[in-house]
């Protein structure tokens, strides 16, 4: 497992964060194609940038963010 985890931080699973965050967006939009619920190409960006956020604290605060996840018994950012 040690080999998906690209970066700064110990703790967060890069690799399960860019296919989970790419598999949201492309449900995301596969959801609302033809529904007219919203347009599908603003509905895939929303659902690939859904969890930046933790990616953010893992790039800016890579041990203290690893040191949280560690805490909560998680290895990535996005609860299953």
């Amino acid at each position: 497992m040690e080999g998906t985890r690209e970066g700064a931080c110990r703790k967060f699973d890069y690799q399960s964060f860019w296919s989970r965050s790419l598999l949201t967006a492309i449900s995301a939009k596969n959801m609302v194609t033809g529904s007219g619920m919203g347009a599908p190409e603003e509905i895939f960006i929303l659902g690939l940038l859904g969890q930046v956020g933790s990616l953010g604290l893992a790039t800016a605060y890579p041990e203290e963010y690893s040191a949280i996840l560690t805490k909560v018994g998680r290895h990535t950012q996005i609860s299953n």
